[in-house]
C-alpha cells in the first residue's frame, strides 16, 4: 500500500487480483464513482445490451487507466468520454445496431451523444457538460444542434424509443434527471 505525503493516510484504492493486491490511484476511483454508472447507462443506451455495455465501459476504464497520467495534465473527463466513444464504436462495427442509437447515423458526433444524455438519461446541459468534459456553453450549443434534427421523423422514433427505455426503467440508473430546462427554453 502507498501513502501519501500528508499524515500517512492511504493514498491509492487496493484491488485484489488472484492473490495480488493492485493498488489504484485515489482520483481514478473517484472519477469511476463519478461517471461509472453514467457511463455504463449511455452505453447501454448505445449498445441495447446490457452485458457488451459492461464489458465496453470495463475496457474503456482500463484504457483510461493506463494513460491516467497524461488524462490529468488535460481533461479526465474528456479524455475518459473519446475512449468510451471509440470502444462503443468498436463494439458496434461487430453488432446490429439497436433503434436507440439511430441517432448516431442521423445526427453528428457530440450533438447525438448530447441528445443520447438529454432524452436516453434525462441529464440537463451541465451534466453533459461533466460527463463529456467540456463547459456548459458548448454542451449547450450540441443540445442546440440536436434539437434542430427533432422535426425528422427518424429521430423522432430514436428519442421516443430512448424516452421510453428510461420510463421504463431498463438499464442501469444513470442518477437523478436534472431539473433544469432543455437548452433553448
Amino acid at each position: 500500500m502507498s501513502r501519501d505525503d500528508v499524515g500517512g493516510a492511504d493514498a491509492s484504492l487496493p484491488l485484489e487480483f488472484s492473490g495480488i493486491d493492485v493498488s489504484l490511484p485515489l482520483e481514478f476511483g473517484a472519477f469511476c464513482m463519478l461517471h461509472g454508472a453514467r457511463y455504463r447507462a449511455y452505453a447501454l443506451c448505445r449498445l441495447g445490451d446490457g452485458a457488451a455495455a459492461e464489458h465496453a465501459v470495463r475496457c474503456a476504464l482500463g484504457e483510461l487507466l493506463v494513460a491516467w497520467p497524461a488524462a490529468l495534465k488535460l481533461s479526465p473527463s474528456a479524455v475518459g468520454w473519446r475512449i468510451l466513444r471509440r470502444r462503443l464504436a468498436m463494439s458496434l462495427r461487430a453488432r446490429p445496431r439497436p433503434i436507440t442509437d439511430a441517432l448516431h447515423r442521423l445526427v453528428s458526433g457530440p450533438a447525438a451523444d448530447a441528445g443520447v444524455l438529454r432524452h436516453g438519461l434525462g441529464l440537463g446541459a451541465k451534466d453533459i457538460a461533466d460527463l463529456m468534459g467540456c463547459d456548459t456553453e458548448r454542451a449547450m450549443y450540441w443540445l442546440m444542434a440536436f434539437e434542430r434534427h427533432l422535426g425528422s421523423a427518424d429521430v423522432e422514433a430514436a428519442v421516443a424509443a430512448l424516452r421510453a427505455r428510461r420510463r421504463g426503467g431498463r438499464g442501469p440508473a444513470a442518477g437523478a434527471p436534472s431539473r433544469e430546462p432543455a437548452a433553448g427554453g
